[in-house]
């Protein structure tokens, strides 16, 4: 536990030796919070040319951003704000495969892909979102375990807080959740619908947001829906994991000890289908979903942040020691990285 608690700290201090962070759309957002607190003021410079709108599905990396900043620089907030996220990433994700039964060592191999193409790119409230998405994974396990009024209670202000904080992140998440449901429970009709009602909330704000926010297509390109080539979807997949922005050799090393690791010490592929269907749909959905659609570019993208966890959630611990006890290589190969 100590080495992954400095792994996980020492992840972080690359953020904190620069002035400002390497992403891209992360100057916008704080543009944004400038406004907003100049807007709250009065400012007549901001309440002539905008106005504030709070019905939004990237409230919670917003809301963050604009409290932090209230007391503490911008650069500083968004560093506080974007450390806690890459360090939450790994965390929840061994608390998931500890959830699911999976082999828990292998949340060391998270740390890398917590610097997702969300990350580089600058999209905060992606990035910020992406642990409520694990939150709610893992309450979908305990909730598909007991369904109990409290936990689809619980379900359901999850999936409500995910709509605000990210819908993309809303959306795969719970597609995931669905899939984990459906494979556990599709010998039994009546749990199997008990379980999928939870997951209907975000609905009518989806329908009221849409509704609100859509507008009329003034011209041809902004109804466009772009897929892009195949050869950069098997690229983001190759470079994604290993937390690099571009495909590298020691990148290329970091992703196959990710992919191949858990063979190699001896994790069984699990034997339930709830284990391993949610990385087969998360696959699935990066290689069909648009790159853009709805006026919103980069979509599959930013997915490749979710397939580590599912994959990782899909290997058991071994039967017996393996002959080759390799697991220590995973924490070499992220301190490596990390260096």
């Amino acid at each position: 536990p100590h080495l992954y608690a400095i792994a996980l700290v020492a992840s972080i201090v690359p953020l904190w030796l620069v002035h400002y962070l390497p992403m891209v759309d992360l100057p916008g957002h704080a543009a944004v919070i400038t406004a907003l607190r100049g807007l709250s003021a009065g400012n007549t410079m901001f309440t002539e040319a905008f106005e504030s709108n709070w019905f939004m599905p990237y409230l919670l990396g917003y809301g963050l951003l604009y409290t932090l900043s209230s007391f503490m620089p911008m650069a500083v907030a968004a560093k506080l704000l974007v450390s806690a996220a890459i360090v939450l990433t790994p965390i929840l994700t061994g608390a998931l495969l500890r959830e699911v039964g999976a082999d828990e060592r292998w949340k060391w191999l998270a740390i890398p892909g917590s610097y997702s193409f969300a990350f580089y790119w600058g999209f905060l409230s992606f990035v910020v979102a992406m642990p409520v998405g694990l939150i709610l994974l893992i309450q979908t396990v305990r909730f598909d375990r007991r369904p109990t009024f409290r936990a689809g209670l619980l379900v359901v202000s999850l999936a409500l807080f995910a709509f605000f904080s990210h819908i993309i992140v809303m959306g795969f998440v719970c597609m995931c959740a669905l899939t984990y449901i459906a494979s556990s429970r599709y010998r039994d009709l009546k749990g199997l619908v008990l379980r999928f009602l939870p997951y209907t909330a975000p609905l009518p704000l989806i329908a009221v947001w849409f509704a609100v926010a859509s507008q009329p297509v003034e011209d041809a390109q902004d109804s466009l829906v772009t897929y892009g080539p195949l050869t950069n979807r098997l690229y983001h997949l190759i470079s994604q994991p290993s937390g690099f922005e571009h495909v590298s050799g020691f990148g290329v090393l970091v992703t196959l000890s990710i992919l191949l690791l858990p063979v190699l010490c001896g994790s069984r592929w699990a034997s339930r289908p709830a284990r391993w269907m949610p990385i087969v749909v998360g696959l699935v959905a990066f290689f069909i979903v648009p790159s853009l659609a709805f006026r919103t570019a980069l979509l599959y993208e930013r997915l490749g942040a979710f397939l580590v966890p599912l994959w990782l959630m899909a290997w058991d611990p071994p039967a017996a020691k393996p002959r080759l006890s390799l697991d220590w290589v995973a924490m070499v190969v992220v301190g490596l990285w990390v260096a």
